[in-house]
């Protein structure tokens, strides 16, 4: 098999698997318990979260173990619009954003009576800026911006992002950088809070992390037992939160090798699909763990479809939207070509993948786009 779809899920490491199986079965405590095994396991919790704080942020920040982005961005844009809604209701988000940050803000919305400006993109996948400039308001209280978008790999320029929010002061300035962690420096001093998943850096699904600076104060989403500063009751998943510590660090430490691999690759694909005359590009060279295309003429399902046949695994949309047949809403705006939107593939790399695997990735992709023709 060859799996060109890192970007959804990746392989976990089997370091991460084995540390797994050898902690839970010495670490199964309740860490809120007071007996000595609880007391212990609280401990290793707590030494995680400093190790996770002093890798991606500094002493300003405090850390809420999570399940992952979904819950990471529900919990900061939910918890924080709310609690701080007095200052006022003005939202903005981008079109470019996960369906998790999207989806919030129209629930805030539409439930919740809050305003919201959507930001539209430019060409090159990135935010308009421009637009964003000219929507901050005295009453906006949060912006919420991703750092690379999961379907082209586009980069956002956090720095002028900040810039620009900053000129309200009361505005919060949140970012998910699931894409982008383990890949390329998160500017964590640039920003208020930002999430991510494990399980796109080779870690367990169903882990993650939102990170917040200390003075922030948000509406808990769940009631209960108060766990994680009452931002999120429930026992906690020891295992996990000790292993995420672990997985970002090995993801951190092997980025600068990891991005050598992944270039090659991607160099190498980025060059022959510029070359296919079935194609547009949709991405650009500033990410090299992304690349988007769509066909022309070719369904881009039965194209993926076809590469599953042989082996190879690449996705249509993002994976959250797949099985909804859904154009992509990125690829629309950027463009403002529907047909364009509905019929892109997307290929995302990781340092487990080699030039040799792209070139049979090529071979066939051309072998299937030109038996399609005839």
């Amino acid at each position: 098999m060859i799996y060109f779809d890192n970007a959804a899920t990746t392989a976990l490491r089997p370091q991460i698997l084995h540390d797994f199986v050898d902690l839970s079965t010495k670490y199964f405590a309740n860490p809120n318990s007071v007996h000595q095994l609880g007391i212990e396991s609280n401990k290793i919790l707590n030494e995680s979260r400093k190790r996770l704080i002093s890798n991606l942020a500094d002493s300003s920040f405090r850390l809420i173990f999570t399940s992952g982005a979904t819950e990471g961005n529900n919990t900061f844009i939910k918890g924080a619009a709310l609690n701080y809604r007095s200052r006022g209701m003005h939202l903005i988000t981008s079109l470019g954003e996960h369906p998790s940050v999207l989806d919030a803000f129209f629930q805030l919305r539409d439930q919740f009576g809050f305003s919201l400006t959507i930001v539209p993109l430019q060409s090159n996948g990135e935010i308009n800026y421009e637009y964003l400039a000219k929507s901050i308001r005295p009453d906006t209280i949060l912006v919420s911006i991703m750092q690379v978008n999961n379907e082209t790999g586009a980069v956002n320029d956090l720095k002028r992002i900040s810039e620009i929010v900053r000129q309200n002061p009361r505005t919060l300035l949140h970012s998910d950088v699931t894409q982008s962690i383990g890949k390329i420096s998160i500017p964590f001093a640039l920003v208020d809070a930002f999430c991510f998943s494990a399980h796109k850096i080779h870690g367990l699904k169903g882990s993650g992390a939102l990170l917040l600076r200390k003075e922030i104060s948000l509406v808990p989403l769940f009631s209960g037992g108060g766990q994680e500063e009452g931002y999120r009751s429930g026992t906690q998943s020891l295992v996990p939160d000790i292993l995420l510590a672990k997985t970002v660090r090995l993801a951190l430490e092997q980025r600068p090798s990891d991005y050598i691999q992944v270039k090659a690759v991607f160099d190498y694909l980025y060059y022959e699909l510029s070359l296919l005359d079935e194609l547009n590009l949709n991405s650009n060279e500033s990410f090299p763990y992304i690349i988007n295309f769509s066909l022309k003429t070719a369904k881009a399902s039965v194209v993926v479809e076809a590469l599953s046949n042989y082996g190879i695994m690449v996705s249509t949309v993002a994976a959250c939207s797949a099985k909804k047949h859904q154009a992509s809403q990125v690829i629309a705006s950027m463009f403002d070509d529907l047909k364009r939107a509905e019929n892109t593939i997307r290929i995302s790399i990781c340092s487990d993948n080699t030039v040799d695997e792209a070139k049979i990735f090529m071979s066939v992709l051309v072998k299937i786009l030109r038996g399609i023709k005839k």
